[in-house]
């Protein structure tokens, strides 16, 4: 699979572990700190639609929201959905979770179907039969294995689409979402939560299967209300971090994009100039961010 083709959940899941076996990053790539991993991108996902004022009903037209918005910030929209999507893939993959499957179980269920069919959709068959004697390792290896169902961003667009939302409800959705499922974490040991396909109890797993699939419906609504189709931006987020963090330089380093950036240019890259150069570049994006989403901007 090349980055220009990401149109099923399977073809982010299968894509996502490639690019991180290739840099060696499975030792960072915990729930632990994928879960916080997420949550940062949630904030910045939130943060694209706070200055936007409310918009709902007839008046959150595609073409009100982009009268909003200049052309670089649908484009850092469609980027931010992009990371939380991704990490929300990669948390479920690593938690023996079917991502796919509980995406199409939610935008396909009545509203009289139980809440527990949605959850028990997430669980494939192998993690079901699961014990609690499995040792880590071999949890892992089955849940990083498991090919999921088929479901298409196509028919998540078509289902978000019909519900209407605008895209500060779908941000306050992914909120609600990705708070309930930090609540599963919260007050385990880390070392619980390091494998929670065997060492979790199934009704938590079956929520949090839930959570992760309203997670990536609520990004996938929010960006779609701007015309973005989330496989497009996932396989140019692809494209851009393959670029970013090129593999024989990124393995085994957890470090920021701009410390590989600096050593190109042959500015050594010591870790105090790596976290200098991040910090700014932090407050060089959030005062960018405000100056782009503020106010109604309409540059065209």
């Amino acid at each position: 699979m090349t980055t220009s083709t990401c149109t099923a959940f399977e073809d982010v899941r299968v894509r996502a572990a490639q690019f991180c076996r290739a840099r060696e990053w499975e030792k960072f790539h915990s729930p632990n700190n994928l879960l916080l991993a997420l949550l940062g991108e949630v904030g910045e996902f939130a943060e694209c639609w706070q200055w936007l004022g409310d918009c709902d009903g007839e008046g959150c037209t595609m073409e009100n929201l982009h009268l909003q918005l200049i052309p670089a910030a649908v484009v850092h929209v469609g980027e931010e959905a992009s990371d939380v999507l991704i990490y929300a893939v990669r948390l479920s993959d690593l938690m023996g979770l079917d991502l796919a499957a509980a995406v199409s179980t939610a935008c396909s269920a009545s509203a009289s179907a139980s809440a527990s069919e949605a959850e028990a959709a997430a669980m494939p068959p192998q993690s079901q039969s699961q014990s609690q004697s499995q040792s880590q390792s071999q949890s892992q290896s089955q849940s990083q294995s498991q090919q999921w169902a088929e479901f298409s961003f196509a028919d998540a667009h078509k289902h978000c689409h019909s519900q209407h939302a605008s895209p500060r409800q779908c941000a306050r959705e992914l909120a609600v979402a990705s708070g309930k499922l930090a609540g599963l974490f919260a007050g385990r040991a880390e070392a619980e939560s390091a494998q929670p396909a065997s060492q979790w109890q199934r009704a938590d797993l079956e929520l949090a299967g839930r959570l992760l699939a309203g997670i990536a419906l609520a990004v996938i609504g929010g960006a779609g209300r701007l015309g973005l189709d989330v496989a497009a931006c996932a396989a140019d987020k692809f494209a851009k971090n393959d670029a970013k963090y090129p593999a024989d330089r990124a393995k085994g380093s957890s470090a920021k994009y701009t410390f590989y950036q600096q050593r190109a240019r042959g500015g050594g890259g010591s870790w105090t100039a790596l976290y200098t150069v991040a910090a700014a570049a932090a407050l060089v994006a959030a005062a960018a961010a405000g100056f782009k989403l503020a106010g109604g901007a309409k540059e065209r």
